[in-house]
Order: structure tokens, then sequence, then C-alpha cells
């Protein structure tokens, strides 16, 4: 691909300028973009890939190495957009799977612990996500990710369990 254009960011956000996205109007576009933390793709960039009808895939690439990247299954140009109302329905989708969710890893004050059960829990976002058929997911977990994968695989399962059966109830 070409690089288009080279865009900074706060700590813990990156946007894309409203005259950039204007440039590309009209052109397929796939947006690459580095995440400051070793987490997976944000309910924030699934939102932003719906809202910009050229967007075709958007992958993230974490500080450890980790790649996750996500599409739209089933747009169209006739319908670009999956969700009218994604910030909704995705809050909705977000918080059963953090309420029912909350007690299966208890970080206390140990902030790996933490970092673990948030980098699960948007993974399980998005593996539920996936499994509904709304988006494409692809990962590649980065060696500290899989080790939190592995640690927890008990709970990951537990939570993608949860999180495929919360977007079917979100969804309806």
């Amino acid at each position: 691909g070409t690089r288009v254009a080279m865009i900074g960011g706060s700590k813990f956000h990156a946007s894309v300028p409203a005259h950039i996205i204007g440039r590309l109007s009209g052109s397929q576009f796939v947006l690459h973009h580095n995440h400051p933390l070793p987490y997976t793709l944000s309910s924030g960039d699934i939102e932003f890939l719906n809202q910009v009808r050229e967007l075709e895939e958007i992958t993230a690439r974490d500080t450890e190495g980790g790649v996750s990247t996500a599409s739209i299954v089933g747009r169209t140009p006739d319908k670009p957009h999956k969700w009218q109302d994604f910030g909704a329905f995705s809050n909705r989708y977000w918080d059963q799977l953090s309420r029912k969710t909350a007690g299966l890893i208890k970080p206390g004050n140990d902030p790996e612990i933490r970092k673990a059960a948030i980098f699960l829990r948007q993974h399980a976002y998005s593996l539920g996500m996936d499994a509904g058929g709304y988006i494409k997911y692809g990962f590649t977990l980065s060696d500290r990710q899989q080790k939190w994968a592995d640690t927890y695989s008990a709970e990951l399962a537990e939570m993608t369990r949860v999180a495929k059966d919360e977007i079917k109830r979100v969804a309806d």
C-alpha cells in the first residue's frame, strides 16, 4: 500500500482528522495504527471502522508486536454501515460482558494482572463480534499476550462464551 498520512495522537488515543478522510473519499483504504498499550482492537476502533464507509479494514499493532485486524462482514456500497448507532450497541454489549465477567480475574493491586484482565476482555469482545458474524477478526498475539491467554485460558474461554451469548442478546 501507499502511505497517505502519518498522524499523531495522545498517549491513549489516535484519530484521523476529517480532512484526511475527505481526501480519501471514494477510495477504499486500510488503516494501520499503533496501540500505545499491549491490547487488541478497541471498541473505538470498531466504531471508526463502522463510521467511515471507505475503510475496508483496520489494523492495530501494539507495543509488544501483537497485531489485530477487523473488517465489517456484509458491508456493501448500498449498506456501508453495519450499525446505525454503534456506540449504543457497543456500550450495551461491553457493559453486559464486563458485568458478567468482572469476577473471573481478580487483579488486586497487581498492574500486570490488571493489564491481562483488560486484554482478555477486549479480546473476548472481538471474538464475540466475530462469532456473531458482525466483524471478521484476525489476530497474532504477542508473547506477553499469549502468556496471558495461556495462564488464564479457562477465564478467557468463559469470557468468550459470555461474549458470544451477549452479542446475540444485545443484537436482538
